[in-house]
């Protein structure tokens, strides 16, 4: 028996299970981004969730970590499909670069989308220990030029678990 609220021993080479989703969806479809981590460490595996691209890795620390997504959407084509690019990116800031210059994606999760359906974010979490728990903070940035429909700010279109 463990007391509430203690985290659990974990013995050498004991896998960590549980992992954040965070995602985007269109109709049926979900698409996006698992990370967690193997061990107790700062290093975090993250992976795409159909499992298609290779796992890239990012630091933090034990108990943290940080990053950006972000969402491009193309204008859609004659037939209504819009191409859509969900990136994982450094935080800002974390970067050498000038930032005049975009970072390059950690990774890119790539879809196709109806311009007819609205596309929501998803935020959950998978395989956690009861005496685990999570936070997430959101920063919502729109870019210069871009505009948000009314019915999109709605707080309906972020879920979280």
């Amino acid at each position: 028996l463990r007391a509430p609220n203690s985290v659990p021993d974990l013995i050498n080479n004991e896998k960590i299970e549980h992992k954040v989703i965070c995602a985007v969806i269109s109709g049926q479809m979900r698409h996006g981004i698992r990370i967690g981590q193997r061990e107790r460490s700062s290093i975090y595996d993250i992976e795409e969730l159909s499992g298609e691209e290779e796992m890239v890795c990012i630091g933090g620390s034990p108990t943290e970590v940080e990053f950006e997504l972000q969402l491009k959407v193309q204008a859609p084509s004659p037939c209504g499909i819009c191409h859509c690019t969900l990136a994982v990116l450094q935080p800002d800031g974390a970067s050498s670069e000038p930032s005049e210059h975009p970072p390059d994606p950690l990774l890119e999760v790539s879809f196709d989308a109806s311009a007819e359906e609205h596309l929501h974010f998803y935020i959950a979490s998978s395989h956690f220990d009861s005496n685990s728990s999570y936070s997430v903070a959101l920063n919502w940035v729109l870019r210069p030029g871009w505009r948000l429909h009314a019915d999109m700010a709605d707080a309906d279109n972020v879920s979280a678990s």
